[in-house]
């Protein structure tokens, strides 16, 4: 009996970590994803602290938020709405996505939270830092700050290439698109010409230009002496990333890349009390309508409300509307409008037949594992990419923002009620994503928690991370065996040119006196 006591104690101390999560980009659906995993790693016995923007009130006992600073709807909105009036290039986005980063930067070292961090005692202990890759890596000396704990990266974000730079993933742009694109994994020629370009204009922007100003930042905030950006990510243990080959295309990935596509999504918890009786007194099916946690109101004009609440009217389901904009018309009495919903939760409903999104990554992930076809309304970002990722495997139909007419929106949402394929394929993907031996959560908690335990996994890593560019691609291969072949084929030319003078000299010219 003492000895299982023993027994249970030791296994809780052995787990029972200090964890520090860095999440630096203002996103609330990322925080909540970010946050879903911390509180699985607390029901597990860690205590984590997790730094932020987002504000979080909840009190939960052993998960502690950080705020660096909140960043109200103007600062946030400018970056989107720029972006979407001027319907910039994807240079001009990238350029202004990272002059967005580089001011967040300068805000994050002057926060009350940063202080905060930077005030801990000198002898504090953090077993594991997990940090969020989403281009924003300006405090990876807090690292160096508590010691130099193991890293371990994660993303919510889906297939960007500084996911692959960090730790040296093949990436084949013939049929890995670029996450800002239009693109699918079947691309024709010039669109495998632009898709290259963007990657390495990526490569150049983020991987030089903008690392070089954070870590200038950097130096700034821990001292000239604080280890570089690039040793910090050259520590990074592995890499939770948010792929699914189910879900996403398939991609070759690294044996420390570890997917955990869908972590989010998983069984329903039961609704609000009052959205339940509305729903089960409706005699019609659910569809269910969310632009995400990062678009403001103002994407829809006057116009488009108009038009989007005339086409619901005309529909005998019940709509759930997210929105939290202010509406002049008359709300159908099959619309209900609210700021918030429960979105796993609808969308596992059984009643729930369409959901028309944004296609952000989450959104889209939530609606495959629960087998729920979608309308998709792309924006920016990743959204156009996961639109026609989405369009290819026949589980959404794409509408354009730019052409919302009330038969064109009424005909898309037609099209994916009516036509059983859309419903089909999804059931399909979610079939298969549900049938693995391991959930995405699971493999999560597995990997940070062998991490914990040996404090590396230096054994997945492959030499690549520490080749210069030049030798992992094998240029100086390559021009060895250029130059080799020319001197060869000169010689070749020597000896071919005496060869023909000697078998066919040239004719004596007599000389006339």
């Amino acid at each position: 009996m003492w000895a299982i006591f023993f027994i249970l104690i030791t296994k809780h101390a052995v787990f029972c970590s200090n964890i520090l999560f860095i999440a630096q980009l203002p996103s609330p659906s990322h925080y909540l994803w970010n946050k879903k995993l911390s509180l699985e790693l607390v029901k597990n016995g860690h205590n984590i602290t997790l730094v932020t923007h987002d504000v979080d009130k909840e009190i939960i006992n052993n998960f502690t938020v950080i705020t660096l600073e909140e960043l109200n709807e103007i600062e946030k909105n400018r970056f989107i709405m720029d972006d979407l009036v001027s319907d910039s290039s994807i240079f001009n986005y990238n350029s202004k996505f990272l002059s967005f980063v580089d001011e967040l930067c300068q805000l994050d070292i002057k926060s009350d939270g940063f202080k905060e961090l930077m005030n801990y005692p000198v002898d504090f202990k953090f077993d594991l830092v997990i940090f969020d890759i989403s281009n924003i890596i300006c405090l990876y000396g807090l690292v160096s700050k508590f010691n130099s704990p193991p890293i371990i990266g994660v993303s919510a974000l889906t297939l960007t290439p500084q996911t692959f730079y960090a730790l040296a993933n093949p990436l084949y742009t013939s049929y890995m698109p670029y996450y800002f694109t239009k693109f699918t994994n079947q691309m024709s020629l010039i669109e495998r010409l632009l898709n290259l370009v963007y990657t390495w204009y990526d490569f150049i922007s983020f991987g030089y230009l903008s690392k070089s100003r954070q870590e200038g930042v950097s130096k700034i905030a821990f001292g000239i002496n604080s280890p570089s950006i690039h040793e910090m990510e050259r520590n990074i243990s592995l890499f939770l990333l948010n792929y699914d080959p189910i879900l996403d295309y398939p991609i070759p990935l690294l044996p420390n890349i570890i997917p955990i596509g869908g972590l989010h999504a998983g069984a329903p918890k039961p609704l609000s009390q009052d959205l339940e009786i509305i729903i089960n007194n409706h005699p019609h099916d659910i569809i269910y309508f969310a632009l995400g946690t990062n678009l403001p109101p103002q994407v829809l004009s006057n116009n488009q409300v108009e038009v989007i609440l005339k086409v619901f009217a005309k529909l005998p389901q019940l709509v759930l509307w997210k929105y939290n904009g202010k509406l002049s018309n008359n709300v159908p009495e099959n619309v209900i409008i609210r700021k918030w919903f429960q979105q796993n939760d609808i969308l596992a409903h059984s009643k729930t037949k369409l959901f028309i999104t944004h296609c952000g990554a989450l959104g889209t992930q939530e609606a495959m594992y629960h087998g729920v076809p979608m309308v998709g309304i792309p924006y920016f970002f990743d959204q156009h990419s996961n639109a026609q990722k989405l369009a290819l495997k026949q589980v959404a139909v794409i509408f354009d923002h730019n052409d919302f007419t009330f038969e064109n929106f009424y005909g898309v949402i037609r099209e994916v009620l009516d036509n059983p394929k859309y419903k089909k394929n999804v059931d399909f993907i979610s079939q298969m994503y549900k049938r693995q031996p391991q959930s995405a959560m699971e493999r999560a908690v597995f990997w940070i928690e062998h991490v914990l335990r040996y404090g590396t996994v230096e054994y997945l890593n492959t030499p690549a991370r520490d080749m210069p560019l030049y030798k992992l691609y094998n240029f100086d291969v390559y021009l060895l065996l250029i130059c080799s072949f020319s001197l060869v084929g000169l010689f070749i030319k020597q000896i071919t040119l005496r060869l023909v003078r000697t078998v066919f000299p040239k004719p004596v010219k007599e000389k006339v006196t």
